[in-house]
C-alpha cells in the first residue's frame, strides 16, 4: 500500500473511479487524521454502476464495505436483489486498493476499467490512498 496525503490524495483518488459509478452519487462522508490503524480516517458512499449503494470505510488497513444499501425504486429488480446478496458477502472483507474493491462488487466497473485507455498496471499500482 502506498501512503497518500489526505484530503488531495483521496480527491483524485475519488476522480480517477468516477468513470465507473453512477453519476452524482459519490459523497464524502468525513475525513480527519487518525493515528489508529484500524479506525477509518475517512468514509465515502457511492452508487456502482448496477444501483447498488455502498459506504466505504478507508483506514490503514485498506478499503472497506460498511454498509450497503438498495434504492427504493431498485427494490423489486431481481437482478439487483440478486447483486445485493453477493456483495453482502464480501461486506467487511478488506481491500487493499478502491479498484479491487469495486471489480469486486461490479462487473460493469472492471469492463469499463479493463476498456479504459487509463489502465494499466502502473496507474493500478498507483491509485491508492491510505490514511496517515
Amino acid at each position: 500500500m502506498k501512503y497518500g496525503q489526505a484530503p488531495e490524495d483521496l480527491v483524485d483518488l475519488l476522480r480517477r473511479i468516477r468513470f465507473g459509478i453512477q453519476e452524482e452519487t459519490l459523497e464524502i462522508l468525513f475525513m480527519k487524521n487518525t493515528v489508529d490503524e484500524v479506525l477509518p480516517c475517512c468514509a465515502f458512499r457511492l452508487r456502482v454502476l448496477e444501483g447498488i449503494e455502498i459506504t466505504v470505510e478507508v483506514s490503514r488497513q485498506g478499503y472497506v464495505i460498511s454498509q450497503l444499501g438498495m434504492p427504493i425504486e431498485l427494490q423489486e429488480e431481481v437482478l439487483v436483489q440478486k447483486h445485493h446478496q453477493s456483495i453482502s458477502s464480501i461486506q467487511g472483507q478488506v481491500f487493499p486498493n478502491i479498484e479491487t474493491l469495486l471489480m469486486s462488487v461490479s462487473q460493469q466497473y472492471k469492463s469499463r476499467l479493463y476498456s479504459s485507455i487509463q489502465f494499466n498496471s502502473n496507474h493500478y499500482n498507483n491509485s491508492t490512498f491510505i490514511c496517515r
